[in-house]
């Protein structure tokens, strides 16, 4: 198994974690890869109280009277200007003016404007279908209802012609091997390309790529043009996992171009990724507000690199890091084989997931709460990140419940860790201190065609990696080693069995 690191173990993250925080993983909203079944006896975990936005806006929902309805929505749209609810505000807000005081026009027509620019883009041409219909059956602005139809209508083709031209690529693939057995290479190259060229590559089905990519590589270089043929198997590593014999392919052909010599292959991988796969998220750095504490917020994810919708989260947690400094929001990745292998999944991150009774992946636990969860694809990643950036932004403010402190030594491949808890402000009977080993960044192109993988989790201490249970009347140090040696047997063990346990398809890490 090659997986490249971009650094050695480098990074301890942590955190203090209440018994009465954790709470169990929700079902996916939306774009989410269920896990296999829990195993019997997995630990259940108390339900998270309702966040205080959501309860806002069900109890404005409730009143029955009209003008109180009305008024609360309005104090909802006040008090929480950043919420992932804010379009269905706008649009129960818009609703209940409609019925209850159609004269207001300009008004109903703000908030149905407002709905449908606040809605996640996989849903707006849902509301501008909605506010048509409510505008229709208000019998109040008629023609601005054609107006949203007409636009709901368009993206709605607009998204059907999109899938069309990825489907459409993936039988071209198909037809492109069909000929290049067949040996009508003319054929094949005009199959592959067709495909290769269907959808931009941010958007395209990173398999079918792939295929049209290796497609057009083996008929280059059975031309001996290996100049062409390394452009396209390069283009085949960096969408997705590409096995062993297509890597030896791509090694032959670098080295047919480069003097013999594989030096900076992966590194002129990275570039092209970087360069094909630009972050669509502009990132700006955190200004503290007034109400900031010291508070660190932890950031929990649970993904895997042959997951296709842990893309948008995947890349919305990149963009966390980014903005924010390690001491306001620490991220661990913790990788899952959902629902393909990967190569990043260990003992320590299926056990934190046994932990959250994590149903699918991506999902993600945020200081303790578990409520958040669904990704997509590239075009996506904004919408996860818009959504989840009120949730970090209002816990950045909230107190700091206690204070950890480390001290550790690195003595060869051994880092010993001292912490000290204190300043413990919540009353609670089961205290538990976490301590985890994260990578803070790893290279490995899984199907997904994500290549950077960044703070992943190596190992958490503990006995079954569950951490140190911790008595409130005397919170002395805790003391662990974490053995780099030791660790990387672990994870190599884990892998070697993994693989014997797919001994009917013979699946090998590439």
């Amino acid at each position: 198994m090659k997986l490249m690191s971009r650094s050695v173990f480098s990074v301890l993250a942590f955190s203090l974690m209440f018994a009465w925080l954790a709470t169990s993983s929700h079902p996916a909203v939306r774009a989410q890869t269920p896990a296999p079944p829990p195993p019997p006896g997995s630990p259940q975990i108390s339900p998270q109280s309702m966040p205080p936005d959501r309860k806002a806006y069900m109890d404005a929902n409730r009143l029955p009277d009209p003008q109180k309805k009305i008024a609360a929505l309005q104090k909802f749209l006040a008090d929480f200007p950043k919420s992932q609810m804010l379009y269905s505000a706008h649009a129960s807000l818009m609703s209940a003016l409609i019925k209850n005081a159609p004269e207001q026009k300009e008004n109903i027509l703000l908030h149905a404007q407002k709905a449908i620019d606040a809605a996640p883009e996989f849903i707006r041409k849902v509301i501008c279908n909605q506010v048509a219909t409510e505008l229709i059956e208000g019998g109040v602005l008629l023609d601005k209802a054609e107006e949203f139809a007409a636009k709901a209508l368009s993206m709605a083709e607009q998204e059907q012609a999109k899938a069309m031209r990825q489907s459409r690529a993936s039988y071209q693939t198909i037809m492109g091997r069909i000929y290049l057995k067949k040996g009508k290479t003319k054929e094949a190259e005009k199959a592959f390309k067709a495909a290769y060229n269907a959808v931009p590559a941010a958007e395209a089905n990173s398999t079918t790529l792939r295929t049209a990519a290796l497609g057009l590589a083996e008929i280059a270089e059975k031309e001996g043009k290996y100049d062409q043929a390394f452009a396209h198997l390069s283009a085949a590593a960096i969408y997705g996992r590409i096995d062993a014999s297509a890597r030896a392919r791509l090694e032959t052909a670098y080295r047919k171009t480069h003097q013999d010599s594989l030096a900076g292959l992966d590194e002129m991988l990275d570039a092209k990724y970087e360069k094909e796969f630009p972050s669509p998220i502009k990132v700006e750095p955190y200004k503290p507000t007034p109400s900031r504490t010291e508070r660190t917020v932890l950031s929990e994810v649970f993904t895997g690199s042959g997951c296709p919708p842990c893309v948008a989260a995947d890349l919305a947690f990149d963009a966390f890091l980014e903005r924010y400094r390690n001491k306001d929001v620490i991220v661990m990745m913790y990788h899952q084989h959902i629902p393909l292998p990967d190569p990043m999944t260990n003992p320590s991150s299926q056990a934190r997931a046994k932990y959250y009774s994590v149903r699918g992946v991506p999902s993600f636990a945020i200081d303790g709460d578990s409520s958040q969860s669904g990704g997509g694809s590239r075009t996506m990643a904004v919408e996860v990140y818009d959504r989840l950036s009120p949730f970090i932004e209002k816990q950045l403010e909230a107190p700091a419940e206690a204070e950890i402190k480390l001290n550790l030594d690195v003595t060869g491949p051994v880092v010993k860790i001292t912490a000290n808890v204190a300043n413990v402000k919540r009353d609670s009977g089961q205290l538990r201190l976490q301590l985890g080993l994260v990578e803070e960044s790893l290279r490995f192109n899984g199907e997904n065609g994500i290549r950077f993988h960044p703070m992943v989790v190596r190992s958490l201490a503990g006995e079954n990696a569950a951490g140190f249970a911790l008595d409130r009347s005397k919170l002395g140090p805790v003391e662990w080693r974490f053995d780099l040696t030791a660790i990387t047997e672990e994870l190599k063990k884990h892998l070697d069995e993994f693989e014997k346990s797919r001994s009917e398809d013979k699946y090998t890490f590439a």
